[in-house]
């Protein structure tokens, strides 16, 4: 572990010592991450408010409770094939193929000797380990019909896997549901589009961006180790948070409050 909870106080706000541990397994899981795709020479960055901490605190927001990481579809679909020889206890790589009752659009990586409990999880049947997200860069239509179209197809096939899962219908259908929903997004390759976006997880408009954003690689300091992110990571998180992005502002986590125990799993 990097023993990641020094007494700090940073933008006026003290983290807790407890979330400091919580950050401790996560920079963990991120390590174990970075060290497979070195090893099989997948590529993937920091996202989110990962890479803004990056930037404004070489390390996580004071009241941020987790590691966001994003990598192209081609090298997400390449480490899925290998992910089960590669993550073993205590790590688990989550999809919705790995895990039953588990639906999103992006994978999980998840230490199983500890717990995080999101506040409509409470029964949920799937494993509930510390986690870190690892999100997918797909493509986007350049013709504004064909955009319109395919987003309307992408959040169709959301919704039918979401209710197929909350009326109990059977794991194939849901599965295949599901790989409907992927083969969608691979419609559109990376190398063929000039746009990308977060797409499989929410389509929204401000989200898909220039792929040449992505064009060159920096290594950025994140919590005392060293993690790539795109060279264009200003352009990106204008986007994402405005021109204003290094000025910092408290907000709650978009996850809601979490439920977090780093020093025992979840007991069923």
């Amino acid at each position: 572990m990097f023993q990641y909870y020094d007494p700090e106080t940073t933008c006026n706000y003290q983290t807790p010592d407890e979330m400091k541990r919580v950050w401790d397994v996560q920079l963990d899981l991120a390590s174990k991450f970075s060290e497979v795709c070195q090893r099989h020479g997948l590529r993937f960055w920091l996202d989110g408010g990962t890479l803004l901490g990056a930037v404004r605190h070489k390390g996580f927001i004071p009241w941020d409770d987790d590691i966001d990481l994003i990598m192209m579809r081609d090298d997400y679909d390449r480490l899925n094939r290998i992910a089960s020889e590669e993550f073993t206890e205590p790590y688990f790589w989550q999809t919705t193929y790995s895990d039953t009752g588990f639906f999103c659009g992006h994978a999980m990586l998840r230490n199983t000797q500890t717990t995080c409990i999101g506040p409509d999880e409470h029964d949920a049947p799937y494993c509930r380990g510390i986690s870190i997200d690892i999100f997918v860069l797909d493509g986007v239509p350049d013709n504004p019909v064909a955009y319109a179209l395919h987003r309307l197809a992408a959040k169709a096939i959301n919704q039918a896997t979401r209710f197929s899962i909350r009326k109990n219908m059977s794991k194939k259908v849901q599965k295949w549901l599901f790989g409907c929903y992927e083969g969608l997004f691979r419609m559109n390759s990376v190398n063929r589009s000039r746009h990308i976006g977060l797409i499989s997880w929410r389509y929204r408009h401000h989200e898909v961006l220039e792929k040449s954003y992505y064009d060159q690689t920096v290594m950025l300091e994140f919590a005392g180790k060293q993690f790539p992110a795109p060279a264009m990571y200003h352009q990106l998180l204008s986007n994402y948070y405005g021109n204003d992005y290094m000025t910092p502002k408290q907000l709650p986590t978009f996850h809601g409050k979490k439920q977090f125990d780093p020093y025992h799993p979840l007991t069923l």
